[in-house]
């Protein structure tokens, strides 16, 4: 899992869940009380609110970008701050590296910021505050030691901060279907790690009784065996190359005709903004290009398009625009 980037002196539970969705469902769910929001970023993987509204929950978002498309710690601290005079209880998530719908990966300095900034709120010893990194498609944003750096960050940290960790086993072990990942809590403090087991035990038991047991016992198949982890890294990486191969496509053909995209890294999607979304995503389809419209921009899923039909694929985008 770390890769050998374990934080210093954290205490670690974990617990199988239904993909990394139930993870982050048991985090929304355990951690705030009924009414109180979480924050996320503008620009987001939907389910999140669905996931909010579902448990009787609120949301809050930050931008995660500034006017220069650079992370936006500052938006993040303010409404954190604004939070925190509000509810006792603070879960952030953060969906990195290979953020959906942008491709964005939080850098080592964006992360040493923001755990500068949640330390600051921790000294108020009457909050509790979790980070919530939803980190689904990290085995497709690079090599693991380094996608993996900034959790180191999270050693030493002060006892009502939480990291809470969203793992897709289903990705990362090639069975997207399967519905398998975990819910991975470090903390400085053995009471909150022992307590983050048992809730989220119970959790479990009390909304699906247990994940998929054929995927949970691939992964202790594929870990056991030195030859069925290669294969399986391989043909991971395989397709890791595949989609950076079309990004990189899209971004050059992108910087040519001017067609401003949001920051890419890695990752399946690549957004670009707009003012009016779905008349960009009509006027694409009737080139039978097909897109998501989102509430301030375009996604496209490069994981899903034949890198054949990448090329041309900005230059329509950019003529739809009607620039």
């Amino acid at each position: 899992m770390f890769q050998g980037n374990q934080p210093e002196g954290a205490f670690m539970k974990a617990v199988a869940t239904p993909g990394g969705t139930g993870a982050i469902r048991h985090v929304v769910y355990n951690y705030l009380e009924e009414g109180q929001k979480v924050l996320i970023p503008d620009w987001l993987w939907e389910p999140y609110c669905t996931i909010a509204d579902e448990n009787q929950r609120g949301v809050e978002t930050y931008k995660m970008f500034d006017k220069d498309y650079r992370f936006n710690y500052s938006s993040i601290e303010q409404k954190a701050g604004e939070l925190l005079e509000q509810q006792d209880n603070l879960v952030t998530i953060f969906n990195t590296p290979a953020h959906n719908p942008t491709g964005y990966s939080m850098s080592v300095e964006d992360w040493k910021k923001i755990v500068e900034i949640y330390k600051g709120f921790a000294k108020n010893k009457n909050k509790k505050i979790v980070l919530l990194v939803d980190i689904a498609y990290i085995d497709y944003a690079g090599p693991a030691e380094k996608t993996r750096e900034f959790f180191k960050l999270f050693s030493g940290l002060p006892g009502n901060i939480l990291v809470a960790i969203a793992f897709s086993m289903s990705k990362s072990f090639l069975v997207y279907g399967m519905r398998s990942g975990a819910l991975i809590g470090l903390t400085s403090s053995k009471e909150a790690a022992e307590e983050f087991f048992r809730v989220n035990s119970h959790s479990n038991r009390g909304n699906w009784s247990n994940g998929s047991r054929g995927a949970q016992q691939l992964l202790v198949d594929v870990m056991k065996n030195p030859d069925l982890k290669l294969k399986t890294d391989t043909e991971r990486n395989r397709h890791m190359e595949l989609i950076m191969n079309r990004a990189d496509i899209f971004i050059k053909e992108a910087g040519e005709v001017g067609l401003t995209i949001l920051p890419y890294y890695a990752g399946f999607f690549i957004t670009v903004p707009a003012k009016d979304p779905r008349a960009i995503t009509d006027r694409l389809a009737e080139s039978n290009i097909f897109a998501v419209p989102m509430e301030k921009g375009v996604r496209f899923a490069i994981c899903a398009v034949p890198t054949q039909l990448i090329s041309g694929l900005a230059t329509k985008t950019k003529e739809a625009f009607g620039e």
